[in-house]
């Protein structure tokens, strides 16, 4: 039997806001669909109480389920694209939460569309309303479901995993609604998420799970502050933090969580604690009180351990920081334009004249919001499309002068990681026939492919046995380590990494973090390196380039860019990174940036920022004249801002 839940008690006060964190597969998801009655078959509650405002919910009959859905409990799902119907008008959708618990006549329920879409930020709600969940951009489609959920006014909202792949405005401008939303309207939340500076910023009360169980809960200052369980302490310092700098390595738990139908004997988390005693392996620990509002389960808390001066033995073996790179250059775009047509309605300039090169050793991160072009110069530069206009000259060679067999030789020096690893790997493929599959193409043969395929395997640290298996059969991290490996067949020497973790929790995160920077350090790998998560690039990258709408605004070295941002876009974006630390993150002002990113096929005339910009103050220069990238700041700084360094 598989226990996903097993034994979890808490409690959500009115009006209070509870974090439930942990990593994927813990049980986080599963409990919230509980205390719904949403189990999907063939699970089944089998012990255990759950009382709502004094109800049983278990002994609730079918119409007192359905009024306790949505009126009295309701759940704003995971995945926006998937929870919301490809084929159904926005504002449809909307109405139809209302009226499945007739809480609302059509008439009124008609009338609150777009009241709600406008209350959950929606720019031009009514015009909105008609639209279809594609035509919506990420966090606007998250803010839908939202809307949904707080439709019929419940007492409580479970919202599970609600900034997950977003960049850091709209994550902010996410935290900034559901605040709003439990100051205006009083409503209690569970918030399930494995963003620990999420729970920093919202909660005031935060329950940590592993393997279906609550093994550490209080208040969200005390927690944070001071953990007790090894596995809180270890979760906390997987979170790279741009206020620490450095290239060191993060602290990453070892190994995977437990197959929920195999537990380990005693404490579920010995197998991967660093403070284990023989007591964890034999006896299972109860969950006790530690404090006034503290429980953990654990053998050996961390106020009786010292805390190790360095975060593990992999740490030591590794500098502090890596010698920024003076190759030559890799890499050179020069002007590249990326343009779609659209439909008889003109063209989308998804990247528009960009300009940038790479050194050999170096990692140049990419950043901005989604819908500023990142992925499309990523697929540019790997010539999976070809550009409009411009070139892209890698190793010396003009890549869209190349076709056939030149193209096909570059690609053994120039791969690309994806976003989604489950996505990009045939799920009727072995792990070692996909690991191959490269080989077998450039005419690698026989006990040279399984000599590689089994290096490349131990290269990204996975066992030999993976490569008898399939896909689906891994966790989220090892199948972007199979993506890596795959990528690193042909020996490149420059990896295009399109949000290789953004989907992943902080924890397998810092391992494959860890595990870019341990190829590059051996193999001598360039990089470019995207991702919405500013921490992270602060963390890996040398350089960083600032992409909005479609063109660089701002260039630099990580430090200077981050600790000094010339143009206010940049100062948006790192104002938004968010932190673990709920003094910071309850003193953070709500996010400057004002509305979404234009569309690439209308951008505004003048400055493409002058719109959302809070400093444009000269109509006739922001408005009329498009700034061009120019030095300012540090040396190697660059902007694209008529008031660099004024914001």
């Amino acid at each position: 039997m598989v226990r996903a839940v097993d034994g979890v008690s808490l409690h959500i006060g009115a009006g209070e806001m509870v974090g439930l964190v942990g990593e994927s597969g813990c049980g986080k998801t599963m409990l919230g669909m509980s205390i719904l009655r949403l189990v999907p078959e063939p699970g089944r509650i089998v012990a255990g109480t759950i009382s709502f405002e004094g109800h049983d919910v278990l002994a609730m009959d079918d119409d007192a389920l359905q009024r306790l859905r949505g009126a009295g409990v309701a759940m704003s799902f995971q995945n926006a694209m998937t929870a919301l119907n490809p084929l159904t008008r926005v504002g449809s959708q909307v109405r139809e939460a209302m009226a499945a618990h007739d809480r609302f006549s059509p008439e009124e329920a008609t009338g609150r569309v777009v009241s709600l879409l406008a209350g959950v930020r929606i720019p031009a709600a009514d015009r909105r309303a008609r639209d279809y969940p594609h035509q919506f951009s990420g966090g606007m489609r998250q803010r839908v479901l939202i809307a949904m959920g707080v439709s019929n006014q419940p007492q409580l909202l479970i919202a599970d995993e609600p900034t997950t792949a977003l960049d850091v405005t709209t994550q902010a401008q996410i935290v900034d609604l559901l605040r709003g939303l439990n100051r205006d309207l009083g409503t209690s939340m569970l918030l399930i998420t494995h963003n620990v500076a999420l729970v920093a910023g919202l909660c005031r009360r935060v329950v940590v799970m592993y393997a279906g169980r609550v093994v550490e809960q209080g208040p969200v200052d005390e927690v944070f502050e001071r953990p007790q369980h090894p596995y809180t302490w270890a979760l906390l310092r997987s979170v790279p933090r741009v206020s620490h700098g450095g290239r060191g390595r993060l602290l990453s738990i070892p190994g995977a969580p437990p197959d929920l139908g195999d537990l380990p004997t005693g404490c579920t988390f010995q197998p991967r604690c660093r403070f284990a005693e023989e007591r964890c392996v034999q006896e299972e620990p109860p969950l006790s009180t530690i404090a006034a509002g503290r429980q953990a389960r654990c053998w050996v808390l961390m106020r009786t351990v010292p805390e190790p001066a360095v975060d593990s033995e992999e740490m030591a073996a590794v500098p502090a920081a890596i010698p920024p790179p003076g190759g030559q250059t890799i890499l050179s775009l020069d002007a590249v334009h990326k343009h779609y047509p659209a439909a008889g309605r003109g063209e989308v300039r998804a990247v528009d004249g960009v300009s940038l090169e790479v050194r050999q050793g170096e990692t140049l991160g990419l950043i901005g919001e989604s819908g500023c072009g990142k992925s499309t110069l990523a697929r540019v530069i790997a010539q999976l499309v070809p550009a409009t206009s411009g070139t892209v000259v890698f190793e010396g060679q003009d890549l869209g002068r190349l076709s056939g067999r030149a193209l096909r030789g570059v690609r053994r020096r120039l791969q690309m990681v994806f976003q989604d690893p489950f996505a990009s790997l045939d799920p009727r493929m072995t792990v070692g026939g996909i690991v191959a599959e490269p080989l077998a193409n450039f005419g690698v043969r026989g006990s040279a492919r399984r000599a590689r395929v089994a290096e490349l395997l131990d290269l990204v640290q996975l066992t030999p046995q993976a490569a008898r298996r399939y896909p689906h059969e891994f966790s989220g991290g090892q199948r972007q380590r199979i993506g890596i490996a795959r990528a690193l067949a042909l020996n490149p020497s420059l990896l295009v990494c399109d949000e290789p973790v953004s989907a992943l929790d902080v924890s397998i995160q810092a391992q494959i973090i860890n595990l870019f920077a341990d190829l590059q350090r051996d193999l001598g790998l360039t990089y470019v390196f995207i991702a919405h998560d500013l921490a992270v690039i602060g963390h890996l990258a040398d350089r960083v380039a600032v992409m909005y709408l479609g063109k660089v605004v701002e260039l630099g070295q990580v430090a200077d860019v981050y600790r000094r941002p010339q143009h206010p876009y940049t100062k948006a974006l790192v104002d938004a990174i968010p932190v673990p630390d709920s003094s910071i993150e309850r003193a953070r002002r709500p996010p400057l940036l004002r509305g979404e990113v234009p569309s690439g096929m209308d951008p505004p005339v003048g400055c493409r920022f002058h719109p959302r910009c809070p400093i444009a103050r000269v109509p006739g220069l922001c408005h009329d004249d498009e700034p061009q990238l120019s030095p300012h700041g540090q040396p190697g700084q660059r902007a694209a801002c008529h008031f660099a360094g004024q914001a």
